[in-house]
């Protein structure tokens, strides 16, 4: 279905498609509203969705309806922040207020799935050799392995020095734990 929709997508940018299409929403939509009212399924969903490419491009249209918009840049904010890349997205959770407003919109729980899923399923395409993949290459634009793993550690280390209390899931520990080891071997 979501790669129907993908179709579908390139056929209205190409403007082959008309009025007589139909307007429908995209599975994906779909799919991503449910798991923002039942937070429940999201865990059993992203364990048993077995393709890493559509996992991590779901999660990032997950993160992307939750991350606080930038529209504005000014003197004292010349860095901007690219949050349709999942670097972006890491950069996100590197800034504490920003962090905290995730947090608040969709969960401690469910930021850490996401962000623990999301890494995993890059890692994933990543390692692929046949991902070539002009979707994947825009999503990790200008994104170096080292580089997003040690932006998976600062997000997990920002919301345990926000949330002191709050203990890290295991997911999320072993999305750490597979970060350090990648960077120790490149070092």
């Amino acid at each position: 279905m979501m790669e129907l929709d993908t179709s579908r997508n390139v056929a209205d940018v190409q403007g082959l498609t008309t009025r007589a299409d139909g307007v429908r929403s995209p599975a994906a939509e779909i799919i991503l509203d449910e798991l923002a009212y039942n937070s429940d399924m999201l865990s059993p969903f992203f364990q048993v969705f077995d393709d890493p490419w559509w996992k991590l491009k779901m999660i990032m249209q997950y993160f992307q309806k939750y991350i606080p918009k930038f529209p504005v840049r000014t003197r004292r904010s010349n860095s901007s922040v690219n949050d349709s890349t999942f670097e972006g997205v890491l950069k996100c959770f590197s800034n504490s207020r920003s962090t905290k407003n995730i947090i608040k919109k969709i969960g401690m729980d469910v930021a850490q799935l996401l962000l623990g899923h999301a890494f995993l399923a890059y890692l994933s395409v990543s390692v692929d050799s046949s991902a070539e993949n002009d979707d994947f290459e825009e999503m990790v634009k200008g994104s170096s392995l080292t580089e997003i793993c040690k932006h998976i550690i600062a997000a997990f280390t920002s919301i345990r020095k926000e949330y002191k209390n709050t203990e890290i899931l295991l997911l999320g520990k072993e999305a750490v734990f597979t970060a350090a080891t990648i960077l120790s071997t490149k070092s």
